[in-house]
């Protein structure tokens, strides 16, 4: 199975990948990928309350250019440690950016 490298998401070093991170609840990607997160319960408003606002509006945007790359991804495709098709994985960024969108930052 090829492995096509979508950014931020696996990089806690970015607001996305960091974001995700602090949603890593369920399980480790490494066993569950994309499972592994849980997007909505309140550990994603926790992370935007501890991070500048900036970083949150950042996630959002590095959530739509990763929304953008998909289309160059091969229509199956090894992410977050599993095996998937572009439209899955399509539906679960689609996910994390509408949960980004019902979190506030913090003061």
């Amino acid at each position: 199975m090829q492995r096509f490298k979508l950014p931020y998401l696996e990089d806690r070093g970015t607001p996305l990948g960091s974001a995700l991170s602090a949603c890593e609840d369920f399980c480790v990607k490494a066993c569950c990928g994309m499972d592994a997160f849980d997007l909505k319960g309140d550990l994603l408003q926790q992370w935007a309350t501890r991070v500048p606002a900036a970083d949150l509006d950042l996630a959002r945007h590095q959530a739509d250019e990763v929304l953008r790359l998909l289309n160059d991804a091969p229509e199956r495709f090894f992410f977050l440690d599993c095996d998937h098709d572009r439209v899955e994985v399509a539906t679960w960024i689609e996910g994390v950016k509408a949960a980004l969108l019902t979190v506030r930052p913090g003061d």
